[in-house]
């Protein structure tokens, strides 16, 4: 079961394995589009302190899309016109592109200057870099165009929709603003999106294709996916019966066993109750036997008994003879061991004597000894008493 599973997991792997590179295939190979040609399509926005480090070292003019995040507009000309490949392209080489939000908290140094947010400003507030270049003229959403010198900057303020805005981008990318007033170029352009718009359209249905294609491929392969866990979760679920029906077999065997061993057990207990009451019969007729056999002897023993009778009834005088003659060595046993007894206590009393004299000179001994000694020490304490004077005088003397 479990080396089951790894084969699955590592079919699973593989499967997923091969849905990411085909999708990688499909979205690279189709059509020959490459990721520089997305970024292209795209606008590639920077921050304003980078673009102007970039227009420093490298010169062109900066591009700045002013914006607010509550600008219905400002959304809908980033939805609608900046995100033309014709237009984002124009701005990726000709400008520095700079998406700014005219709201912004961060702090900016330009110039030798310091731009902070102002709260008080303004619907929500506003930054001093925004009013700075829109001239104070704040309006939502408005381009500007810093020349590459970074003079003073250009606001328009607006929306713009593509034609427009493609024809902002060439009066100041291809510096038409220097020989040329704004209203008068504004009527003589033509602007070519109109065209790129089929040529759009024609790449957004392509595009759109590949979309299609990839969704089918990826429908595809999620259907094959789910046909895989179903197939899995059968193959599990077979193997779930196959276990159960395991576990069942095992279960009746065990039953069946349990049966077995209940049935040897009762043939074991009526053959032990057959033995049981075998010996119980053995032991019954012993019995009866040993009944038979002690009542055939009492009989014996009753007949003996009368047999014994009958002579005595005929010899009644030598019994009596017999009982007299017992009756005197009866008496002379008797006599005897009355003798023999006062013997013993006779020298019984002698030994005891002669212990208590043994005893008595004893404690006579020890008396004496204890008179000696206490005589002794009454000798030396009056020595002692004596001796004592003799010190006291000799030691007030010196």
């Amino acid at each position: 079961m479990r080396r089951l599973f790894q084969l699955l997991f590592i079919l699973l792997c593989v499967t997923t394995l091969s849905l990411t590179s085909s999708i990688c295939e499909s979205s690279n190979g189709g059509g020959g589009e490459t990721t520089n040609s997305k970024h292209e399509n795209t606008v590639q926005w920077l921050s304003f302190e980078e673009a102007v480090r970039r227009s420093a070292t490298k010169p062109k003019m900066i591009f700045v899309d002013l914006y607010t995040p509550w600008c219905i507009k400002c959304k809908e000309m980033d939805r609608k016109t900046l995100t033309q490949p014709a237009i984002a392209s124009y701005i990726n080489a000709n400008f520095y592109p700079v998406k700014m939000d005219a709201e912004m908290r961060k702090r900016i140094f330009y110039k030798n200057n310091q731009y902070i947010f102002r709260p008080d400003e303004g619907k929500f507030g506003v930054h001093e870099m925004a009013i700075f270049l829109t001239r104070g003229d704040l309006s939502y959403p408005s381009v500007v165009f810093f020349d590459a010198q970074q003079n003073s900057p250009q606001p328009v303020p607006g929306y713009q929709n593509p034609e427009s805005m493609d024809c902002l981008l060439k009066y100041f990318g291809e510096k038409h603003y220097e020989q040329i007033d704004w209203p008068l170029y504004e009527e003589l352009c033509q602007s070519n999106i109109k065209n790129n718009k089929q040529k759009d359209n024609a790449e957004q249905q392509k595009l759109a294709q590949q979309k299609e294609a990839q969704r089918l491929a990826q429908q595809k392969e999620a259907q094959r996916l789910a046909q895989q866990k179903e197939a899995q979760r059968l193959a599990q679920q077979k193997e779930a019966q196959r276990l159960a029906q395991q576990k069942e077999a095992q279960r009746l065997a065990q039953q069946k066993e349990a049966q077995r061993l209940a049935q040897q057990k009762e043939a074991q207990r009526l053959a032990q109750q057959k033995e049981n009451d075998r010996r119980l019969r053995e032991a019954q007729e012993k019995a009866k036997a040993k009944q038979l056999a002690n009542a055939q002897k009492k009989a014996k023993e009753q007949k003996l008994a009368e047999q014994q009778k009958k002579e005595k009834e005929q010899k009644p005088v030598d019994a009596q003879k017999k009982t007299k003659e017992q009756k005197l060595a009866e008496q002379q046993k008797k006599e005897k061991e009355q003798k023999l007894a006062e013997k013993k206590n006779k020298k019984e009393k002698a030994i005891a004597e002669k212990k208590a004299k043994k005893i008595a000179k004893k404690k006579k001994k020890e008396k004496d000894a204890a008179k000696k000694i206490t005589n002794t020490q009454k000798t030396e304490d009056t020595k002692a008493k004596k001796q004592k004077p003799t010190i006291v005088a000799k030691t007030k003397k010196q």
